[in-house]
């Protein structure tokens, strides 16, 4: 699938997305969520007969680091990503009260649309 855009859910509660710069440009600390949207979409019937149409995404989250690979954003442990990558481009995760990383997991998981 082909990604057309991404965004990513601090610990603050701010977010950035590819519409407000580069990967290279989003802050480096903090991340509890990225999703990342691709360009292929489904649609779901309403309840008034008409069609809404989402694109396919995926959520990443409760990972150390997430970093941007050819095919879209990524995520995983200290061991892989410490593989050489471009200063700026690996983002760390943080920890946050289960409640908090919830409120910010949920804004996440219910984002939708690109």
């Amino acid at each position: 699938m082909r990604v057309i855009g991404w965004r990513i859910y601090f610990g603050d509660g701010s977010v950035f997305s590819s519409l407000d710069g580069g990967w290279k440009e989003a802050p480096t600390q903090g991340v509890q969520a990225v999703v990342v949207f691709y360009a292929e979409n489904y649609s779901i019937p309403h309840g008034d007969g008409s069609m809404r149409v989402f694109n396919y995404r995926k959520v990443l989250h409760s990972q150390e680091y997430y970093w941007l690979e050819p095919d879209g954003p990524v995520a995983g442990d200290a061991k892989v990503a410490s593989a050489q990558r471009p200063a700026g481009t690996v983002k760390a995760g943080g920890l946050l009260t289960k409640e908090l990383f919830r409120d910010i997991y949920d804004r996440a998981r219910s984002d939708l649309k690109w």
